[in-house]
């Protein structure tokens, strides 16, 4: 297990508004874990407390509800991760049973909102948008941000990046984000402990991995016995490891050790340290690790699986009361995504301010890659796109075999865009 923390420090460990406290409260109980020598099936995913969010909710947010509804939301994200450690493995607890898809799903209303249009001299929506890590998987949010195309919206948008997909969730189901963008796993786990949660759209509908090691390790069975990292237990790099270990006739929970890391730069330098020697990497970080040895061993993404990753999402209740909101999110969304595929020069402007990457070649390649492979011009969310994250987090909780993931999107916004004609193709 690894007995220390990487010596090289999450760029979003620190500054995005969060206080020491959560960000390193998380990464401490992370590695003290690790450090106890737990195996993967018996490690518990390390969720920050409701309690730590709660009292760092702002005016304006999680309007309306009053303490009752707080309260609720708070002993809901406890719900969540009961069900989070029970989905590693953990004895510890049993995970609350939830509805059935059946009796919790709420339609969609196919009733398009009305946007706030620009310029209208209406006040602009404070908004905290959180994301976890630093990745492509966040491009969109940050051009919406250096393009002040939030504003153009009607929104005045604070964009966080939290570390964790879990630390996300969690912020969202106590009110201190009302938007987050996470994988579709992070969204059935919590569905399945009784979160509302809504996915609005899914830029990055396919896998973007491949499983990064060092030369010593040629071949998939060469990974036996090996430690591999993931950000957290039922997040998208940790559902991808493990569809990719099956595929190549590795158990995931016997023939390797998984170990919850921390984000994208967390993984890299755990794995250039030698504490890891393998994680889940997608572009520009491939290109890092490739260019001091490393080698893809198991090349996910060119099987073009779908898959839902990075996709924006809020709570249902948050729709039912602020869909004119929701509306000019996505508006902006869009937007942004239309401006990331058509303008290349300012978003490799905007790439290397937030991934902090000075190389062109990588820039470029990395550009290429995503907006070729990846990126929609329609992020529509659809129901099938969740097939292996439902699959990979019921063998571990039998209550998500079967779940309905129709339950947990809501395609209407991204379709009102097209309609009115936002979509650049």
């Amino acid at each position: 297990m690894v007995g220390r923390r990487p010596s090289t420090p999450s760029p979003a460990a620190a500054g995005e508004g969060w206080g020491e406290g959560t960000q390193a409260r998380w990464r401490k109980a992370t590695f003290a874990l690790t450090a106890r020598g737990e195996p993967s099936s018996a490690a518990y995913p390390v969720t920050p407390s409701p309690a730590a969010f709660a009292v760092r909710v702002g005016p304006g947010e999680g309007r309306g509800e009053g303490t009752q509804g707080r309260r609720r939301k708070a002993l809901v994200a406890l719900a969540l991760c009961v069900l989070v450690l029970a989905s590693c493995g953990g004895a510890a607890s049993t995970p609350a049973s939830p509805a059935s898809p059946a009796a919790s799903a709420v339609a969609p209303t196919s009733v398009a909102a009305t946007p706030k249009p620009a310029g209208s001299g209406a006040a602009a929506t404070p908004l905290i948008i959180g994301y976890p890590g630093v990745s492509m998987g966040d491009l969109q949010a940050w051009v919406a941000t250096d393009a002040k195309i939030w504003q153009k919206h009607g929104i005045a948008a604070d964009v966080r990046s939290l570390g964790q997909s879990s630390a996300a969730m969690a912020a969202l189901v106590s009110s201190q984000a009302q938007f987050i963008q996470v994988g579709g796993s992070d969204a059935v786990s919590a569905k399945a402990a009784g979160v509302d949660v809504v996915v609005l759209a899914v830029p990055i509908p396919t896998y973007s991995y491949v499983l990064e090691a060092p030369a010593s390790i040629k071949t998939p069975n060469d990974l036996k016995g090996k430690k591999l990292a993931v950000d957290s237990f039922g997040s998208p790099p940790d559902v991808a490891i493990r569809v990719a270990l099956r595929k190549d006739g590795l158990d995931p929970d016997k023939d390797v050790s998984i170990l919850a890391v921390g984000d994208v730069p967390t993984r890299t330098a755990a794995l250039l340290s030698g504490a890891v020697q393998g994680t889940m990497l997608n572009p520009p970080y491939t290109l890092n690790v490739e260019s001091k040895g490393y080698h893809p061993v198991i090349d996910l993404a060119a099987l073009k699986l779908p898959y839902v990753n990075a996709s924006p999402m809020t709570l249902r209740s948050y729709i039912t009361a602020h869909r004119d909101v929701v509306q000019n999110y996505i508006d902006a969304f869009i937007e942004a995504n239309n401006r990331v595929r058509h303008d290349k020069v300012f978003t490799e402007q905007v790439m290397s301010k937030y991934l902090k990457l000075k190389d062109q070649t990588a820039l470029d390649a990395t550009y290429d890659y995503y907006t070729g492979k990846i990126y929609p011009a329609i992020p529509a969310p659809k129901p099938e796109l969740f097939k292996d994250a439902i699959d990979q987090l019921a063998i571990k909780n039998k209550a998500i075999a079967g779940f309905d993931a129709s339950t947990i999107i809501d395609g209407s916004f991204v379709q009102s865009a097209v309609d009115r004609g936002l979509i650049q193709n």
